[in-house]
């Protein structure tokens, strides 16, 4: 379960043995996304695979890893559902064992880890059943510092109540990568994910313009000044950019930054993210 203390707001901390802890809630953390996808060929050219080219999955993963260490990341999020063992297996069975073998790798991150299968249903690169979805998230949680959950899912709401008694922290979240809600819905969706018993409640949405981003980052400052949660709140895209680097000022608990390829629409260098939030929090 999460350890917290009550003062302002909740704080959270993430972490436990070697990789270290972090604490959700104070300053803004930095997470990026580590995949197992191909980032680097002979050419030296990040992103550039000649045709024909094939690459070890397992090591691109332990890779991205190593990378981290030598950035100001907080955290890993391990976006599972583009680990190509997982997208490829089909069977429940193989999906696990798909998830045990990425861990091998992972558990030995320079930082705490969150785990996350974003399912197709909210841009994720995986299709799955219920059952395959609550059988996979129950495993990460056995191991994983955090752990992601869609709460639009279906059983999303049993799931979570079973994954009070595990020693992750829980994250609720939802996202939606056509379009972005009014700003009583995005506050509504957080002050629910609180109201599940979630640790950390998180959305993200894609944002069109001006008036997307303001929705979100105001849901953020009321979430801010009206739950006990911590709260990462995420306008996606280019318009809204300013939501990954506005940090604590406006309630964000987190963002989402890069040390390689992005796994989201308008994220940053964790380096550029690092710089902003400096300057932010220097005011």
């Amino acid at each position: 379960m999460a350890e917290m203390t009550q003062e302002a707001r909740r704080r959270v901390v993430i972490g436990r043995g070697p990789r270290g802890r972090r604490v959700m809630g104070e300053r803004a953390l930095i997470i990026v996304p580590v995949t197992g996808q191909p980032t680097q060929c002979s050419t030296g050219i990040v992103g550039d695979m000649p045709a024909g080219a094939c690459h070890d999955p397992v090591e691109d993963l332990a890779l991205e890893c190593e990378r981290v260490a030598n950035s100001p990341a907080d955290l890993i999020e391990w976006r599972v559902d583009m680990f190509a063992p997982f997208q490829q297996a089909r069977t429940l069975s193989a999906r696990l064992s798909a998830l045990e073998q990425g861990w091998t790798v992972v558990e030995s991150a320079p930082v705490p880890v969150l785990a996350t299968i974003r399912t197709c249903d909210e841009g994720g690169a995986v299709c799955l059943s219920a059952q395959e979805y609550h059988a996979c998230v129950r495993a990460l949680a056995q191991w994983a510092d955090a752990v992601d959950v869609q709460v639009g899912a279906e059983g999303a709401i049993d799931l979570m109540e079973e994954l009070k008694l595990s020693r992750a922290v829980l994250v609720a979240s939802n996202h939606d990568f056509a379009a972005t809600p009014p700003e009583d819905d995005v506050f509504d969706t957080l002050r629910q994910m609180q109201f599940l018993g979630a640790d950390i409640a998180k959305v993200a949405y894609a944002a069109a313009g001006p008036a997307d981003l303001l929705a979100v980052m105001n849901a953020q400052m009321r979430a801010r000044d009206g739950l006990e949660v911590p709260v990462i709140a995420i306008a996606m895209g280019i318009p809204g950019a300013m939501s990954r680097i506005a940090g604590m000022a406006v309630g964000s608990a987190a963002t989402f930054a890069t040390v390689g390829a992005a796994s989201a629409p308008g994220q940053f260098s964790a380096l550029q993210v690092r710089e902003a939030l400096d300057l932010m929090e220097a005011v």
